[in-house]
């Protein structure tokens, strides 16, 4: 009798620290997948910063023409 119920806990064991490690496996995909968003969101600021420059440089190249 002893021996079922610790075969019992023994699965309740292991049935717990796989849903554990499925946890675990999910968290580290939320976490990938907030680092995938933030790389996204710094390539948009950078185009966008590179957008605003380009349209700095457009209006130098207005003011110089004004001047000749």
């Amino acid at each position: 009798m002893q021996d079922a119920s610790g075969r019992m806990q023994d699965a309740s064991g292991r049935l717990q620290d796989a849903r554990c490690k499925m946890q675990d496996a999910g968290c580290k995909w939320q976490v990938a997948r907030c680092k995938m968003q933030d790389a996204r969101c710094k390539m948009q600021d950078a185009s966008g910063r590179l957008q605003d420059a380009s349209g700095k440089m457009q209006v130098a190249g207005c003011k110089v023409q004004d001047i000749l």
